[in-house]
Parts: C-alpha cells; sequence; structure tokens
C-alpha cells in the first residue's frame, strides 16, 4: 500500500482536513502564551480536537502551559519585583554620603519625595489587593479608592 501525504499508509479519511504548518505552530505559540484549548480553537476555527492533540505533542521541556490570566500574573510579578529592585538600588544610590554632597538639596528632597509616594503607593496597593482577594472590600469600591489616588 502506498503512502498518502501526510506519512499514512492507505487514503485520507473523507473529509479530514490537513492544517499548514504554520497554522499549527500558531497554534501552538497561543497555547504557550497561556490561551486555552477552547480560545485557540475558536479564534482559528479549528476544531477543539484537534488543537488537543497538538497540545498534548508538545516537549515536555516546554514545562507548564498556565492560563492567559497565569502568564499575566507571572509578567506583573516579574514587573513588581524589577520595579522593587530598581526602587532598591535608587535609595543605595541616594544614601551615599558622596553621591549626597554634589546635588542640590531641592533635587534631593524631591528624589527622596518621589521614592517614598511610590514605596507607599505600592503598598497600599497591595493592601488593597489583599483585602479585595479576602472578600473585605468589594472590586467595585477598590477601583474608586485607586481612581481617587491617582494624580
Amino acid at each position: 500500500m502506498k503512502q498518502n501525504g501526510n506519512g499514512h499508509k492507505g487514503t485520507p479519511r473523507a473529509g479530514k482536513k490537513s492544517y499548514s504548518v504554520h497554522i499549527v505552530a500558531q497554534a501552538l505559540a497561543m497555547l504557550v502564551a497561556g490561551e486555552s484549548v477552547q480560545a485557540v480553537a475558536d479564534k482559528l476555527g479549528i476544531p477543539k480536537q484537534n488543537i488537543s492533540r497538538w497540545k498534548e505533542n508538545l516537549p515536555v521541556q516546554l514545562g507548564h502551559i498556565g492560563t492567559k490570566r497565569e502568564v499575566i500574573a507571572d509578567l506583573v510579578g516579574q514587573n513588581i519585583e524589577s520595579i522593587l529592585r530598581a526602587n532598591l538600588v535608587q535609595l543605595k544610590v541616594a544614601s551615599d554620603e558622596e553621591w549626597l554632597r554634589k546635588h542640590a538639596p531641592d533635587s534631593l528632597a524631591i528624589l527622596y519625595g518621589t521614592i517614598c509616594d511610590k514605596g507607599f503607593r505600592f503598598f497600599e496597593a497591595a493592601a488593597r489587593a489583599e483585602q479585595q482577594s479576602a472578600g473585605l472590600l468589594p472590586a467595585a469600591v477598590a477601583d474608586a479608592v485607586s481612581a481617587a489616588g491617582t494624580d
């Protein structure tokens, strides 16, 4: 028996559609980025069973394929960590006596105020998020408080 175009012996099943490498790659990229199987199927117009089968064949070394929410939460966490590390570097520089002597007091006051303000805002936001997740602060109230606190 001769092989057909997809590497299998015999003839393709009637009505079976094949997808280009580019479409499969796009679907896999969406999965790795955190899209759900159903979302990928809906966006690309491909049966959910195909997407699930492709997902099962992903290499193990790609690790956990998170939901879009998990991916975004991870990125937000990385961003917050980067901001906090940058603030620590700024505080270290601003604590150096030699560096302080080279700058005008008004500039130092602005720098200090900005660093403190950012720290206070960060902790206020963290407290609101904790209260919201504990059910102590409804989302609408947290959003209103956030909007009122912006300059």
